[in-house]
């Protein structure tokens, strides 16, 4: 918790150096929110679910964030399909640890959790939507 204020400014830099870059962008949107589900099964091991809510949807914020810059990025003869792969991955991941993690938490976080499951479904239709426009098969399961 002491070094979590660096670990913002960290994320920051990170976002400054690629703020010209989409496809930077989008990897490290990808990353971030990656991030934020780590915290987030830290958090639930830990017991502390008063942040958790605020840990989901900066989870989701960096989700959208990232399918931005993947669309931003499209028309820059960039790596869109290597972009959306690894974001249909991560999203994938972080809906089934949300699930498996479902009911590890309090009852009060429920409805917060069926919101960001909700979003996080959202997200992963448009980019295998995105995927499958390109000739791609998900790996969705």
């Amino acid at each position: 918790d002491l070094i979590y204020p660096f670990k913002i400014i960290s994320e920051n830099l990170r976002l400054s150096v690629n703020d010209l870059n989409a496809e930077g962008r989008a990897r490290v949107f990808t990353d971030l929110s990656n991030n934020r589900l780590d915290e987030f099964e830290k958090l639930v091991a830990k017991k502390e679910y008063s942040k958790i809510t605020q840990t989901l949807d900066q989870m989701v914020s960096m989700q959208k964030r990232a399918l931005i810059s993947i669309e931003q990025a499209r028309g820059r003869g960039s790596q869109i399909i290597v972009l959306l792969s690894s974001l249909e991955s991560s999203l994938q991941k972080q809906q089934d640890t949300l699930k498996r993690l479902y009911f590890e938490v309090t009852p009060e976080i429920y409805e917060v959790l069926d919101k960001v499951i909700a979003s996080t479904q959202e997200n992963l239709d448009h980019v295998n939507a995105n995927l499958s426009s390109y000739g791609q098969k998900s790996s969705g399961r």
